[in-house]
């Protein structure tokens, strides 16, 4: 089909410049006109494409470059691929983060423990990384000490002192006896006894004896 070029105005008088394609010349006016241009000039050029080209002017009235139908076809259809893109590369990252890293961290096999001097170096460490998967293994480490204290379990003892409880505790850890004092405060509120600290120079204003006999708990050979 035969193509020409053109040049037209458009309703706010806009100079406009592009090709169409039409049987006739006559045919190229009107459809030039259906997209609301009035028509200067037609000159026929070659036969090419079937779409309509406008190649605008600037606008002659305002300064303002008109967006050609081309360049809106084409932001149109390039916005897609590049959200398409950015889905893609995110997509890629997140897979790179699943196989390549472990987000839970490394575990305790990461670090030195062989020493106590590497031990506490280690425990920095593992805080400043926050390895979430080397702390829960340190937990269960303690956990399985706690559960062998648990069972061991005695209390020998439990002494009033003000509005205080003062529990005299042994239990084994490590297969070795050890012996506490654990007090606790019940909290008038929710009443439930929480735990609280008692120093034993405080009980001895008050109660030398049951200070007495904290200070040799507490001093106690098995400890």
């Amino acid at each position: 089909m035969p193509r020409y070029q053109f040049s037209a105005i458009d309703s706010k008088g806009r100079a406009k410049k592009g090709t169409i394609n039409a049987v006739n010349e006559l045919a190229a006016a009107e459809a030039i006109a259906k997209h609301g241009l009035t028509a200067n000039e037609i000159s026929l050029i070659a036969s090419a494409s079937a779409d309509t080209v406008f190649s605008d002017e600037e606008d002659k009235n305002t300064g303002e470059i008109i967006e050609t139908t081309t360049q809106k076809r084409r932001n149109q259809s390039i916005l897609p691929l590049l959200i398409s893109l950015l889905a893609l590369c995110f997509a890629l990252g997140s897979l790179v983060v699943v196989f390549f890293r472990d987000p839970l961290g490394h575990g305790l096999s990461a670090y030195d423990f062989s020493s106590p001097e590497a031990a506490v170096k280690s425990q920095m460490e593992i805080l400043e990384k926050s390895d979430f998967r080397a702390l829960i293994e340190l937990q269960r480490h303690k956990a399985g000490e706690l559960k062998q204290s648990i069972k061991t379990l005695e209390i020998s003892r439990v002494a009033d002192w003000q509005d205080k409880k003062i529990c005299f505790v042994a239990y084994l850890e490590r297969g070795r006896k050890k012996k506490e004092i654990e007090s606790f405060e019940k909290d008038l509120e929710t009443k439930l006894w929480l735990p609280i600290f008692v120093s034993r120079f405080d009980v001895e204003k008050t109660d030398p004896k049951l200070a007495k006999e904290m200070e040799v708990t507490v001093h106690s050979p098995s400890n």
